[in-house]
């Protein structure tokens, strides 16, 4: 059984996901924690355990950085794979946070933009909880 280090949070952000000799996969964060990362992926038969490489581009001020988060493959579904970090450097932390708070800030915009209250929503914020 899959246990999580921290609360899920619903994301919808692109990843790779690097499961060489296999190849890469291109896939859709779906929800993410501390410990671990939902991602809706096409299946690679034989990689339940093994370790692969999720792979995202964080672009700030005109920088691109590229960011390689050890992890393992906890589970297979018919929607993607669960992944837990296996590795979470200080480097790869402040890019999590990042991509985290870029997603909350996108969700702000989104509301202001239809009109809807963001205080207290069900979504609440990242750090709130």
């Amino acid at each position: 059984m899959e246990h999580r280090c921290g609360t899920r949070r619903q994301i919808d952000t692109g990843v790779i996901v690097d499961c060489r000799p296999n190849g890469l996969i291109h896939g859709r964060i779906r929800n993410i924690s501390v410990g671990g990362l939902f991602v809706k992926m096409r299946p690679m038969p034989g990689l339940a355990s093994d370790r692969v490489k999720v792979v995202f581009v964080r672009r700030e001020r005109g920088v691109s950085r590229i960011y390689r988060l050890p992890a393992v493959v906890m589970r297979w579904s018919r929607e993607g794979a669960g992944l837990m970090f296996s590795e979470l450097t200080p480097n790869a932390f402040y890019a999590l946070l990042a991509i985290l708070l870029a997603e909350e800030q996108r969700h702000r915009e989104r509301a202001a933009r239809s009109g809807a209250v963001t205080r207290g929503s069900s979504r609440g914020s990242w750090f709130n909880k």
